[in-house]
């Protein structure tokens, strides 16, 4: 079975490239080939960097990309804004191509809400209705798109949890990033931009420091654009202006996977007073380091906190409460921490979210009528360490001439032109044709 990914991808930064990175890194552990089709500037070994977004052209270049490479299905992770401004009206020109020639797409929605817009429901209706298959991560995101777009739509959605990384912490990780080992980590990373709630936690965090004094706000960001620097700008005024400035540490630069890694290892509970979002990749790289969770009650953070035991999500007054019952609870927060091992290892590993990924594309596969049955050997064949066999002898052996000339009326050789051997052959066909 060959998949091919359609998605933003490393080192471009989102976090859609970063989900289709473990994904496909994931699926391709199985016995199936995989190859990735991405905006140019991605990188890596199958990846395949093909359309620039705005250019106009998305459609028909992926489509001649894809069908070069000859996938048995597609597979499109989709946002609002991953494949240009119109809520991705031009992955459904792509779909309808591939609809032609019957290769089968699954598409994963990753920021459906609790309701559709207008838009949403037009761009989406004509999407998933060409789809052979969609992926949510949370019930009420199908909830949603059966009540909006239509129980046949909603018969396609299939709930996958958002994936986790199967990792352990890094050591000693508050002294590798400068931080005091003795001190409290509380944590928030991600772009400098309102919805994330950086100036919230600056709000908060007065009734955490005095309640905890060897705490530390770490907050670890940076700006994608320029359109938010002013509210990077405002944040460090508040900063400024609190009495506990000196608890506050801010954190800057690239943030390459590692030096993410030890940022949340380093954390004693990681924060997410996020106003929007549909799921949050930060939420799930911090339940990979088994850091406890206080984060906002949007219903897909809710809903995660619930089901996987791993933290709390509260009342927007309630941050600092929540923050300083884990400080003060060794017992507390080692629940949430085996709660997330619990959840990783029985739910929402990645080699798990791999496995079902693969028998969704297998049932699709089957239920379009392909015949046979899909296989993939991973490997290489061994080349021979046998040395090439010796030139053949010019010598007749042990059959004598007479009797290879009988032999050579009812078997005739390609002959050696070469040299010698060609006036031998020469002379020999003679020898025949006369007898």
């Amino acid at each position: 079975m060959r998949i091919g990914y359609l998605s933003s991808f490393p080192p471009i930064e989102n976090g859609i490239a970063t989900y289709t990175s473990y994904l496909e890194a994931a699926t391709a552990t199985h016995d199936v080939e995989t190859f990735v089709v991405a905006p140019h500037g991605a990188q890596g070994n199958n990846v395949f960097p093909t359309y620039t977004l705005g250019t106009g052209d998305f459609a028909p270049a992926v489509y001649q990309m894809l069908t070069q490479l000859t996938p048995d299905l597609v597979h499109i992770q989709h946002d609002r804004d991953q494949y240009g401004p119109s809520w991705g009206m031009e992955v459904v020109d792509l779909v309808l191509r591939l609809r032609l020639v019957e290769v089968p797409v699954v598409v994963t929605l990753h920021d459906v809400y609790e309701s559709l817009n207008a838009a949403e429901r037009l761009v989406l209706g004509h999407l998933l209705a060409e789809c052979s298959g969609v992926i949510v991560h949370e019930a009420f995101q199908r909830e949603t798109l059966a009540r909006d777009l239509g129980p046949e739509i909603g018969a396609k959605v299939t709930v996958l949890d958002h994936g986790v990384r199967e990792v352990k912490p890094v050591r000693d990780a508050k002294r590798k990033l400068g931080l005091n080992p003795a001190d409290n980590v509380v944590l928030m990373c991600g772009y400098f931009r309102p919805s994330k709630g950086f100036h919230k936690a600056i709000e908060f965090f007065g009734d955490v420091v005095e309640a905890h004094p060897n705490t530390v706000l770490v907050l670890a960001g940076k700006n994608r654009t320029i359109e938010f620097d002013q509210y990077r700008r405002d944040l460090l005024d508040q900063i400024e202006a609190a009495p506990f400035a000196n608890r506050v540490q801010i954190l800057s630069g690239q943030f390459p996977e590692h030096t993410f890694d030890t940022m949340l290892s380093a954390a004693d509970v990681v924060v997410l007073p996020y106003d929007e979002g549909a799921q949050s990749g930060v939420l799930a790289q911090a339940i990979a380091f088994k850091r406890p969770l206080v984060t906002s009650q949007l219903k897909a953070f809710a809903s995660v906190t619930r089901r996987s035991g791993t933290g709390v999500s509260c009342l927007e007054d309630d941050y600092a409460g929540a923050i300083n019952r884990l400080l003060s609870s060794n017992a507390l927060a080692t629940s949430f921490s085996a709660a997330a091992d619990t959840y990783i290892r029985r739910r929402a590993g990645w080699s798990t979210i791999a496995r079902r990924h693969l028998e969704l594309y297998r049932s699709i596969l089957n239920d379009d009528g392909g015949s046979g049955r899909y296989v993939h050997v991973p490997g290489v064949t061994e080349s021979s360490n046998n040395p090439m066999p010796a030139a053949p002898s010019n010598s007749f052996g042990d059959v004598g001439l007479e009797d290879w000339l009988k032999i050579a009326k009812n078997y005739d050789p390609a002959p050696d032109f070469s040299g010698s051997s060609q006036r031998q052959m020469t002379h020999l066909s003679k020898n025949v044709v006369a007898e």
